[in-house]
């Protein structure tokens, strides 16, 4: 008999006002997604180019023969806008819908791989926290990382307290493990074929492997910099408006939230959070 099972991306939501995010009592609550740092500051980088971030949205661990019925891509943008006069901020976000749109100034892919079980050999590092792992591969849902600077970390182990907020310097791990194998035409997606929401995400692949292996759905952003990027000339149609009817829902949630004058990195819209899933089928195996 043969049995069919998702493995999909969780991270951490602050947006949760500290109530728990099942019935089960989960510290921190956690989301379907793992949250996007913003762009690191173009003044700290000097002239070192914005580094891509690297996730681990779903990973696996299994014996014997499995087969990959599909995969699902999720990325919304958004924007942490004021909620009142107590200086908190309230999250607005917009799912990413059209297959290719991106940022004219970021992007991000997808890459499904397997993996050697023995490329898991790393030991927890102290700077290690929630969805914040340092090495190549993941054991579960996190931001990767080699080495990074963050203004606010635990005094102790210096840990970030949220790994998405603070982020000054950023290096990945290395990317190009040469044992890191991509799997049918998934080893980089450069936009979304598999959306969250597909009714046929069960039909959509059909890729077998069998041995001792890890299976992973890794991503990675370029995050795209409000102060800095382009933005377009919009043809005004009334005094406080513009027709955006033409233009597709990321455009439209875009061109709703103009950059605002002073440096916060998350009053415009930014790439919010990235998730991932894998279907699998098993038959006779222990994973």
């Amino acid at each position: 008999m043969s049995k069919r099972f998702e493995i999909a991306s969780s991270g951490i939501d602050e947006s949760l006002q500290g109530f728990s995010s099942d019935p089960y009592g989960s510290n921190p609550p956690t989301s379907y997604a793992l949250r996007v740092p913003p762009a690191i500051d173009t003044s700290v980088l000097g002239n070192a180019q914005q580094p891509r971030y690297w996730f681990c949205l779903a990973t696996r661990t299994f014996q014997g023969k499995t087969t990959i019925r599909g995969i699902r891509q999720l990325l919304t943008i958004g924007i942490s806008a004021p909620l009142d006069e107590s200086g908190l901020d309230y999250p607005i976000r917009c799912n990413v819908t059209t297959p290719f749109w991106r940022f004219v100034d970021g992007n991000v892919s997808w890459h499904l791989v397997s993996e050697p079980v023995t490329m898991d050999t790393n030991t927890p590092a102290p700077t290690d926290t929630y969805n914040w792992q340092k090495g190549p591969v993941g054991k579960g849902s996190a931001m990767l990382y080699q080495s990074f600077t963050n203004a606010a970390v635990d005094p102790v182990t210096g840990a970030p307290l949220l790994y998405f907020q603070g982020l000054t310097a950023y290096t990945p791990p290395a990317l190009a493990v040469p044992r890191r194998t991509p799997i049918g035409n998934c080893g980089n997606l450069r936009s979304i074929l598999y959306p969250w929401n597909n009714p046929t995400a069960w039909d959509s692949m059909c890729e077998t492997l069998e041995g001792n292996l890890r299976v992973s759905l890794y991503a990675s952003v370029l995050p795209s910099n409000p102060q800095t990027r382009l933005s377009p000339r919009l043809p005004t149609i009334t005094a406080t408006g513009y027709d955006l009817g033409y233009a597709v829902p990321e455009e439209t949630f875009v061109a709703a939230f103009p950059v605002p004058e002073g440096p916060s990195p998350t009053s415009a819209p930014i790439y919010w959070d990235i998730g991932g899933a894998i279907l699998f089928e098993d038959e006779g195996m222990s994973s």
